[in-house]
This record gives C-alpha cells, structure tokens and sequence, in this order.
C-alpha cells in the first residue's frame, strides 16, 4: 500500500508504499537485479524520491528532490518500461523538502505537492509532462507532508508540520483545505509536543475518517471527527527510557485484521558511543490503541530508513533497511512478529534511503535507493507472479479467477490484481451488493462461501485517496460439493497449498465402500474438528495464521471408512 518520506538523516525510519501483497507460494530467499542511474551533474539525490504515473503511460515515474543547496529544484525520470527510467527532467520549486502526488484539481491528471523551508509549491500536472506553478507561502517552513480527505467533503487536503516563528516557538500540524481545483485554504492547527520525524494519514479506528500520526518523541496519534477537526492527542507508550528517541516509523496491517498496525525505529541506550537501534512492531486492535507486538535489534544498526513491504509474496508484509551496503530485512510471520534478519542485493551507498514501489507492473514490490549521487533499482526477482497486473497508467483491476460466467463449486476462490497511477489500498469483494470480503493490498487470493444459484461478484480496488472503479461478472455456483465417482472422498475445499483467510471454508463430500455415508469427520493438524452426519460437509473452522493440513474420513454405514490424503493450506 502510501508514498514513501524519505528524510537525510542516516538513522530515519520511513513510511514505504505500504502495499500488501496476498499469498503466493513461498520463496526461500529474496533476490533482486540491479539497474544505477547517475545523478544528474551538481545534483544531490540524498532526500525523497516517490513513484507515480505522472503522464498515464502505464510506467511508473521517480520524482526526486534535488537536495544541492541553490539548485531548488525536483527531478523527474520518466519510465520507459519494464522498471526502466530515462533522463531526468528538472521543475524548479521552493527550496524542497517532501513531495507527494495526488490529482488535486480532480482533472485525471496527478498534480505534485513540495513542501519547503519557505513555501508549499503546487505544481498542476497536464498528463503530458508539463506543469504550471503556484506557491503558498509558509513563514515557519513546511517539512513532513500527508495528503488526504480531512474533511469529508470528497475534495483532497494536505496536512505538514511546521514551528511557530513568534512565542512560544513550538512545532505543530498545519491542514490546508482543498478546495477541489487545485486552490487550498488554511485549515485546522494541531499542536504537538515534538517535531515530526514523519506525518501519516491513515483510518485507525475504521470509521472511514483519515487519522494523522505524527511519528516523533513521543509518537502521537489525532483522531479525525469527519469535519477537518481532530480529537485530543494520543500518546503511544514506546517504554523509552531518557536520552532515547525515535527515528521514524512505517504502518501496514501486519496482522490481516484490516487495521494499519505501526512499526517504529527507536535509538535507545543512547550514550557517548552512539545508541542501539531496535525495530518495534505495534499492533492496533481496530480503534486506535496500539500494543508493542515484538522488538528486533539489528546487528548492524539501521541506516537511513525502515520500510514494510512484503518482499517475498507470502502475503504477509516484511520489514528492511539499508544495511552497510545490502538490504537487511525480516520476513513476516502475519501476526505482528517477524523472522530472523537476513541480507539480500548489494547497495552502492552504504545507508542510501529506499523506497519501495512496483515498478515493472508485475504485482512485486521493487526498491528504489537513493543516494547524494545516484537512483540504484532493485528489481524484485522473488518470485513468479500466478495472476498478472494491470500496468499504472489509471486504477484498474485485473481478476484472473473466476472467469466471466463460470461455473464454481462453493467456496471458490477470488485471485485479482490492481495497479494504480499513485498506489493501491485495497481490493473489496461483493456478492449481490453485500460486501464480504476486503484486503489491505493491491492483490486478493482468497475463498468466497456463497449459496448455489447465480450471482454477481463485483471486485472494487480502492487507491489511497479514496479512488475506485468497479468490476463485475457473472457466477454460477453449483449445488454443493459433487461426491466422487468411486468410492472415497472428494474435498472442494481447502485446495492443496491454498491460502485463505480464517474462518477457513471447508466442503467436501464422500461414496461410501460398502454402504451409504454414515457421517464425515475433519481433522485438521492431527485434531479431530467433529463429525458430519451425511455424505456432505459445508462449514467452516477457524485457525491461526499459519501452515496447516487437513484430512477428511467417510464413514460409512456399516464403519469402513476412506481417508483422504492431506491437504496442506495456509491461513494469512
């Protein structure tokens, strides 16, 4: 899913394009293919970098604050296909200091935003790669930057921190309302207690109203009333100790439960020699409130940013960073805990800042690495994708599975893909104008459970403005699961090395060998789930998210009975 803020300091820990992937089969290890890109000369790349479609030709752009003192400028290098970029082009703007893009004129076309020391720069963008210049002065200057509906009124507002330049000279959150044609005016004052590392929008508590997150020390929390005013600041409670002091943070739903869950970087025993780095996952139950889910402590410290993505397509998000010239990253359990850290790829810079982005339109997430002379590709090589994505020119879906008017047993499963021009929040799933199924991801691959007859499915991929478009087709589901020919047991679900989401549907129906079906029995993990009196089973079972077999027995009237083999199935 978010675009990526990217700050010079070497211990800051950034928001990726927080984009969940769903699961595919495993990949032992992560592997990339490296592309280096000069700067351009008297250019200094050691700032942001984000990726967007900025003139719809279906390739992902880089956009780059030039950070050279006096050069003023961004710099765009426009994709050329495949994860390929060619030249850059410089647009001059105040002195930069973030940048986000996002079609605020509601023209089709995406805009970009820059804040600085001085300014706010609003560059409209006419999809042709060219773009006309306003600027909001700033006098306390305009550093971290979030975009979003504030307000509730369907038009897209930004928010940054900035300082008071009078008494008593303390930092804050400054809104600016958009006005829907690409004009904004100031809005809401949110003070704070430090200086934000970095500003997220995202909804907490699942009232569909965008919260801020203001990631410093301490890291609080606003949660937005609909109206473009916010509640009184929450405090996450970090257990940091004096002299400690966060160094950025990252959010996705770590855990499946469709909540954006935090993950922060803390500098801590921080003493003449330096301070220890340590990641902390925390997980949000839903309304706003985060708990502390697990600490990791790389061996070698974490080097300009952190970021969540899930790099080896198990649909569960990984954490990684730059490591001393390699990427450093934990795979993720799907719980909020991850795996032991491993390396991958080799970096030019030693802690360049990174970003993660599809870049080549395959579904996997790539990493860009930005360094004071250089943008350094890393192409996703993991894995092979089983469904393939729309590219970026406008947001669109693709469903592989089901087909257009097929015919399917229930539960079946839904495999779809989305791409967009910025990035994908989420894919929802409807049958018959109810919603039963969402996905923080820019990808689905799960089990529907529906009653037998025909039915509309509508797929609806939602970017992280609020954007979305509509997909529908036509099912019929057939009436149960069909018993086998020969006697024995047919299971309809799970599927072998299938991937679902807990309650886990299971259907399955059973011949019996020397009479009819006296009952079905379910045993999953060794542990019988229960008998089934009949020859059919339709229900479902709740488990972990984990790796887990299942085995259905028939038995029949006069107690013979025919196992199926194992099914082995993973729950995200």
């Amino acid at each position: 899913m978010f675009s990526v803020r990217q700050l010079r300091s070497a211990l800051t820990l950034t928001l990726s394009t927080l984009t969940l992937f769903c699961a595919l089969p495993l990949a032992a290890q992560v592997s990339f293919t490296s592309t280096t890109y000069p700067a351009p000369p008297g250019a200094d790349l050691a700032k942001t970098t984000i990726a967007a479609d900025l003139d719809h030709d279906g390739n992902p752009d880089l956009i780059t604050i030039d950070d050279k003192t006096g050069n003023n400028q961004i710099l765009i290098s426009y994709g050329t296909g495949g994860g390929h970029f060619g030249a850059s082009q410089a647009i001059p703007v105040a002195y930069a200091y973030d940048v986000k893009a996002a079609d605020i004129n509601n023209d089709g076309n995406l805009d970009l935003i820059v804040t600085g020391y001085s300014a706010v720069t609003i560059l409209t963008g006419y999809g042709n790669r060219t773009f006309s210049t306003t600027t909001i002065p700033i006098s306390g200057g305009a550093r971290n930057l979030a975009v979003g509906d504030f307000n509730g009124d369907g038009k897209l507002d930004f928010a940054f921190d900035t300082t008071y330049t009078s008494p008593p000279f303390s930092p804050y959150i400054q809104i600016y309302n958009g006005n829907g044609d690409g004009t904004f005016s100031r809005g809401a004052s949110l003070p704070i207690s430090a200086s934000s590392v970095l500003l997220i929008a995202a909804d907490l508590n699942k009232d569909g109203k965008l919260d801020l997150i203001n990631v410093a020390e301490p890291t609080t929390i606003f949660l937005n009333n609909g109206d473009g005013t916010f509640r009184a600041a929450q405090t996450i409670s970090e257990n940091e100790q004096a002299g400690d002091n966060i160094g950025g943070g990252g959010m996705g739903d770590l855990n499946g439960d469709a909540a954006p869950d935090l993950m922060l970087e803390a500098n801590i025993n921080c003493g003449r020699s330096g301070c220890n780095q340590v990641l902390r996952s925390f997980l949000n139950d839903g309304a706003g409130h985060f708990t502390l889910k697990q600490t990791l402590s790389p061996a070698d410290g974490v080097g300009g940013n952190v970021l969540l993505a899930d790099l080896n397509y198990d649909g569960k998000l990984d954490v990684f960073y730059p490591d001393l010239g390699v990427i450093g990253y934990a795979l993720g359990n799907g719980d909020g805990t991850f795996q032991s850290i491993k390396s991958a790829g080799s970096l030019n810079d030693s802690f360049p800042l990174l970003l993660a982005h599809d870049l080549n339109n395959d579904g996997l997430p790539d990493v860009v690495a930005t360094s004071f002379t250089s943008l350094q590709v890393e192409l996703n090589t993991t894995a092979t994708p089983d469904c393939s994505s729309p590219n970026s020119s406008r947001l669109a879906v693709h469903v592989c599975s089901p087909a257009p008017n097929a015919t399917v047993n229930s539960p079946f499963t839904v495999r779809a893909v989305a791409n967009s021009a910025t990035d994908v929040l989420r894919i929802e799933e409807w049958v018959d104008g109810h919603k039963l199924y969402q996905q923080f991801s820019n990808q689905v691959r799960n089990s529907l459970t529906v009653g037998a007859g025909t039915h509309t499915l509508t797929i609806i991929p939602v970017d992280i403005y609020g954007g979305y478009v509509r997909q529908s087709l036509t099912i019929h589901v057939a009436a149960g699961c069909s018993a086998p020919s020969s006697p024995g047991v047919h299971v309809c679900s799970p599927v072998a090395n299938g991937v679902y989401g807990s309650p886990v549907p299971v259907s399955a129906a059973g011949k019996g060998a020397s009479g009819p079906v006296n009952h079905m029995e379910l045993w999953i993990d060794g542990r019988k789930i229960g008998n089934y009196p009949g020859s059919q089973i339709n229900t479902t079972v709740s488990l972990s998210r984990n790796s887990h077999s299942a085995v259905v027995i028939e038995v029949d009237s006069r107690g013979a009975f025919i196992k199926s083999p194992p099914i082995p199935f993973n729950v995200r």
